[in-house]
């Protein structure tokens, strides 16, 4: 992968007290240097890039570090069986942490698919090269998207219990006590 100079992002002011710990699961020690140097590069925020070669040391660091906001995932890890097993085995740890796909695989129905069950992103190693910029976008994007499903989903379940104090009040099953 190689650099394409480009423009530095601004900082907004919604990014300006922000810090972004990622993990970032690749076995290439020249991907993952490349890919820390984009984002010191053109990051409008501080990242702290956590990198493991394999699933069983992400799998440890998704156990022990509760700082991790975000996965930058490669499908082709020498522990796992493909694209989509990769992709599960990272699903089925993560909790609620978003997953970029960072992978050199150039399969749009493996892309779809994978981001049909889950992934935030799928973006091409190659196309990062040319324009540094859209890992950050990528990044960016996938922490908004998540950040705006959770306060949806918190919004609903608000809602939801809402209702069921009505209708027990209604009912004349409310109690004090709940």
């Amino acid at each position: 992968m190689i650099l394409k100079e480009d423009t530095n992002r601004k900082q907004t002011q919604d990014t300006k007290n922000k810090h972004l710990g990622i993990l970032f699961i690749e076995d290439s020690q020249i991907d993952a240097h490349l890919v820390r140097k984009v984002l010191n590069k053109y990051m409008s925020y501080p990242c702290s890039v956590r990198h493991v070669e394999d699933m069983a040391a992400a799998e440890d660091v998704l156990k022990e570090d509760k700082g991790i906001d975000l996965i930058l995932l490669d499908l082709g890890l020498p522990d796992t069986a493909g694209g989509i097993d990769t992709f599960q085995r990272i699903e089925d740890i993560k909790e609620d942490i978003p997953v970029v796909i960072l992978t050199c695989e150039h399969d749009h129905e493996l892309a779809i698919n994978i981001v049909g069950s889950g992934a935030e992103d799928f973006i091409r190693k190659s196309s990062v090269s040319n324009d540094p910029e859209l890992l950050c976008d990528a990044i960016d994007f996938a922490i908004c998207r998540h950040k705006h499903l959770a306060d949806l989903k918190k919004q609903k379940i608000s809602e939801l219990e809402e209702k069921d104090r009505v209708i027990q009040w209604i009912t004349g099953s409310y109690s004090v006590t709940q």
